[in-house]
């Protein structure tokens, strides 16, 4: 077998001092610490820690804790800084003007008929229609090449690009 790296070691260690490691790993493990004086130290530390833990004792908890600490903080005083019961009022009205006056513009806008707003949509109908058309008389022309491009753009009138109001 393979030595194993410290990182891996490290991921194995509170299951190693707890002995709840499958027996491969665990000898792994054990002959890894053999030769490493820092994974023994993080080991001894574990358990240094398992024991301080365990001379402790366990504490049960109180049933009704959460409605005493619910109750205490319900009766804490509330503070709040002075500075922020002035900014409250004094930024409120500000907001409240612009948004009110966005309301007043968006509401008394001109109303814009379709057609008649931005021409992006409507650029792209023009592209895919002249690509029909274009297939169209393809199909129907002995031309090759680019002159077919120019012929058709001629007879139609259609050079590529609307020309802007």
């Amino acid at each position: 077998m393979a030595g194993m790296p410290c990182e891996r070691v490290r991921e194995h260690l509170s299951d190693y001092v707890d002995r709840e490691l499958p027996p491969a790993i665990d000898q792994r493990v054990s002959a890894h610490l053999k030769g490493c004086d820092a994974c023994r130290e993080e080991v001894r530390a574990l358990r240094a820690l398992v024991a301080a833990s365990a001379a402790r004792g366990s504490r049960t908890i109180p049933r009704d804790i959460t409605d005493a600490v619910m109750a205490r903080i319900a009766s804490a005083p509330i503070t709040v800084p002075w500075w922020r019961r002035i900014a409250r009022p004094v930024l409120a009205v500000p907001a409240s003007a612009v948004v009110a006056a966005l309301l007043v513009l968006t509401l008394l806008s001109p109303r814009v008929p379709p057609g008649h707003g931005p021409m992006v949509s409507s650029a792209v109908d023009h592209e895919i229609t002249m690509a029909k058309d274009y297939a169209i008389f393809r199909s129907e022309q002995a031309f090759s090449g680019g002159d077919g491009v120019l012929l058709f753009a001629e007879l139609t009138g259609k050079g590529g690009h609307e020309p802007k109001p």
